[in-house]
């Protein structure tokens, strides 16, 4: 309201008999009024924006997730007779899977770099064969996650789900004994709206890993 327009309603209220006390009652009330209106319709755009970035965002994430399941499956050796699985963290995996449609098995790495959640290929080349770490192309899966210190990757041996003492593996375990994979990203766009994170899980039979390794 402009301070014009004010001083016009005071002059008018004024004509008709009201006191000033009453005039800057009813004014302050009105402030009021106007800014609890204004700070709420703040609130609720900002969360209906949040709230469309946090869906947008598990989308994308659903359907990386999906993908990460079909390569996970395929884990195999490496062209240069690497072992399927070569690094099981809480937050980095880098396995052996053809990704790149090429009958190849390409060194695969995902990885969590701050909110993004990334996949780095390398494609195996020469004689011998060899996968060099500079020609690595990575692509983000995955925004605004936000597990923190929390893992993504579980580890699972065979005889998960009766073995539940021994699983989720432990870190020196998993190399060898992993047969399952579970992944579990959370989204969330903006924490301090006080939404809680979407919780998003994938898991994966590692089919071409045996027993006899």
């Amino acid at each position: 309201m402009s301070k014009n327009m004010r001083q016009k309603i005071i002059h008018k209220l004024l004509n008709q008999g009201f006191s000033i006390v009453e005039i800057i009652v009813a004014t302050f009330m009105g402030t009021v009024v106007f800014v609890g209106a204004y700070t709420w319709w703040n609130v609720s755009l900002k969360q209906f924006v949040v709230g469309v970035g946090t869906i947008n965002n598990s989308e994308q994430a659903q359907r990386s997730l999906r993908a990460m399941t079909d390569v996970l499956r395929e884990a195999r050796d490496g062209e240069d007779g690497a072992y399927p699985m070569a690094l099981a963290d809480d937050q980095e995996l880098i396995i052996y899977s053809d990704v790149t449609g090429d009958l190849m098995a390409d060194r695969v790495r995902y990885f969590l770099d701050g909110n993004e959640l990334k996949r780095g290929v390398i494609e195996p080349a020469g004689d011998p064969t060899i996968y060099d770490p500079n020609t690595e192309t990575v692509t983000v899966l995955a925004t605004g996650v936000e597990n923190g210190t929390e893992p993504i990757f579980y580890y699972y041996n065979a005889a998960w789900p009766a073995d539940t003492v021994n699983n989720p593996l432990a870190a020196g375990n998993r190399l060898l004994a992993s047969r399952y994979l579970e992944i579990q990203i959370m989204i969330d766009q903006d924490g301090d709206v006080g939404s809680p994170p979407v919780n998003l899980q994938a898991g994966a039979q590692l089919r071409n890993l045996k027993d006899d390794y």
